[in-house]
């Protein structure tokens, strides 16, 4: 998170600085689906303000999957952001730090926890409003190197050892690649 947390200052400077496009150098990346995480481990806890808020975050959510299906512009998706997403966003941020006053939550429990996080986390949403560039979280990034996890098995997507692919998987032990 902190590596988020710099990439976003040095974005937002970058900015200030008076460069037009500093979204395609280092944009900021918010993990809005590790908030909702966080809360779907901790629903047991409280189920109706968890339900709640996973709800405000599937709204948010269902804005930028239809922005993505319309492969909308910048600037379209920075309008729709404002119009459909700003108001379950805000509802989101105050009821966070409403409820994190509760006091049948203890500061021990994986609910507190995941409301701290999200209270720390929720206000580097702001860029994404400001610019239609910024994604709300890092899943296209996750899924582009999701094939490259530890422990996957390459094997299986290699044809032909002519095809380039010379792994400690494929060659037998002590034998030249």
């Amino acid at each position: 998170m902190r590596h988020q947390v710099s990439t976003f200052a040095a974005w937002i400077a970058a900015r200030k600085r008076g460069e037009s496009e500093p979204a395609r150098k280092n944009p900021p990346a918010f993990l809005i689906a590790e908030v909702a995480r966080k809360f779907k481990e901790a629903r047991n806890e409280h189920p109706r303000i968890a339900a709640r808020i996973l709800l405000l975050i599937g709204r948010i959510y269902q804005v930028e999957k239809r922005l993505d299906g319309q492969n909308a512009h910048p600037l379209d998706r920075q309008r729709a952001r404002w119009l459909e997403s700003r108001k379950s966003y805000d509802h989101l941020r105050k009821l966070a730090r409403r409820v994190i006053r509760f006091r049948g939550i203890t500061p021990g429990s994986a609910f507190y926890k995941a409301l701290h996080y999200a209270i720390g986390q929720l206000p580097h949403l702001e860029a994404c409003f400001q610019y239609g560039r910024i994604r709300f979280d890092n899943n296209l990034t996750e899924n582009a190197i999701r094939p490259t996890k530890l422990g996957h098995n390459y094997a299986n997507l290699c044809i032909t050892t002519r095809t380039g692919c010379s792994s400690a998987a494929n060659t037998p032990a002590g034998a030249a690649p």
